[in-house]
């Protein structure tokens, strides 16, 4: 259903009722339903929580947080009022951080079950296994809990795990560290991190991601930017409106907003036209905007995952879902402020054998890649036939001192090297 139209009838006195079971609304003569209690509680709330947000905003904002922390518009909505307030954005901590958001001195921190990919379960029995005592170290973490390798890399992806280095450095590691605790683990009491020839040399690569790469990574870990957002880098360019704007403004409104385009979905329409479905978000919200054939037609150029746009809505109804929806009218890219650099050839490195079963080497080798970072790819070689995947991590800049590391640290394996 929805309301075309207001018209005032007049006023009358009223009464508020108490009826037995599920019925607890009246209708006046007029038909209309009311319930005044009902307004008179909204309106205590409404009080309560406008007194709490004043007076107590840490202790609010992480309550509301944590009330709404699988929704990942809402989310980024309020974590943006947060910041907005002045209150800083802890991200989560391993040896701080509990399920939900909690209070910090200045701000609030990220709970544990806001990751992707971390469930209620898995949370509850980290949070079992600290209480036993603090994580002393990354291999300490790694022996006690056993996380599984993507539990690693979006651990280390969202920040929890930066007491123990670099979140490129750890995650470059990450398989390594979980072979050797794994084979450790069996001897605990008999071993340490100091005591362990192959953990020694498993030294987390202080090389770190860019800005960019980093807000990314946080939102592979999150679903959402945490500590930032990429937008900001395109102040100038702003139209004035944000997302949130577009969100609250009434039916058949319109809005310009400069926006990332964090997600794509084509559909076919039952005339075999093309339109899109478009994630579009700024460091206020996120919200689906509608791209029909003819618009999606006119406008496909500027759509690119990642790519910033400007972008026209207008704010309609769907009576089929009873809900709001944005119809795109108008886009253009703006020029991506992301620095990129050209491709070179693939930098082949061909392992010694038995090299890659070594951890303590492979960890000095992927140390030597990400200090060398630059454009070009890495392809790692067991065999003439056998490559080993890397990821875009391994980007490096070839030069003759990297090729000269690389040659020394094969030769301290084997002595035999050879370099494609």
């Amino acid at each position: 259903m929805r309301i075309i139209s207001v018209e005032p009838k007049g006023s009358k006195q009223t009464f508020s009722l108490s009826m037995k079971g599920d019925q607890h609304n009246y209708i006046l003569a007029n038909g209309v339903v009311s319930k005044n209690s009902h307004s008179i509680s909204y309106s205590f709330i409404t009080y309560w929580t406008a007194y709490l947000k004043c007076h107590h905003p840490r202790e609010y904002m992480a309550a509301l947080c944590t009330n709404i922390m699988d929704d990942i518009s809402s989310t980024a909505k309020y974590l943006a009022e947060t910041s907005r307030m002045g209150l800083k954005i802890h991200l989560p901590d391993i040896n701080k951080s509990l399920i939900g958001y909690t209070v910090e001195d200045d701000g609030i921190r990220i709970g544990l079950g806001a990751l992707k990919g971390i469930g209620g379960v898995a949370s509850d029995k980290l949070l079992e296994i600290r209480s036993q005592g603090e994580f002393k170290d990354l291999y300490d973490f790694v022996v006690r809990v056993n996380p599984s390798s993507n539990v690693l890399q979006s651990l280390a992806y969202s920040g929890a795990l930066d007491q123990w280095g670099s979140r490129r450095g750890i995650s470059s590691v990450a398989n390594e560290i979980l072979k050797v605790a794994r084979r450790d683990s069996k001897t605990l009491d008999q071993i340490s991190l100091f005591e362990t020839s192959d953990v020694i040399d498993l030294k987390v690569p202080t090389v770190e991601f860019t800005k960019h790469e980093l807000l990314q990574k946080e939102k592979e870990a999150f679903g959402i930017y945490a500590s930032g957002h990429p937008i900001t880098e395109y102040g100038d360019q702003s139209t004035g409106t944000t997302v949130s704007d577009a969100l609250e403004k009434d039916l058949d409104s319109t809005s310009k907003i400069l926006a990332v385009v964090s997600g794509v979905e084509l559909k076919v329409t039952k005339q075999q036209k093309t339109m899109a479905l478009l994630t579009l978000e700024d460091q206020t919200g996120i919200l689906t905007a509608t791209a029909f054939p003819k618009t999606y037609s006119d406008y496909s150029h500027a759509i690119t995952e990642g790519g910033v746009v400007r972008v026209g809505l207008r704010k309609s109804y769907d009576d089929y879902r009873e809900a709001p929806i944005y119809v795109v009218s108008f886009m253009e890219p703006v020029e991506s402020r992301i620095p990129t650099a050209s491709v070179d050839e693939v930098f082949g490195v061909f392992l010694p054998k038995g090299f890659n079963l070594r951890p303590s080497f492979m960890s000095r080798l992927k140390g030597l890649l990400l200090s060398s970072h630059g454009s070009t790819p890495v392809d790692l070689y067991v065999s003439r036939s056998t490559k080993i995947k890397t990821e875009n991590q391994y980007l490096v800049c070839v030069t003759d001192k990297l090729k000269d590391n690389i040659k020394s640290l094969f030769e301290e394996y084997t002595g035999v090297i050879k370099i494609g």
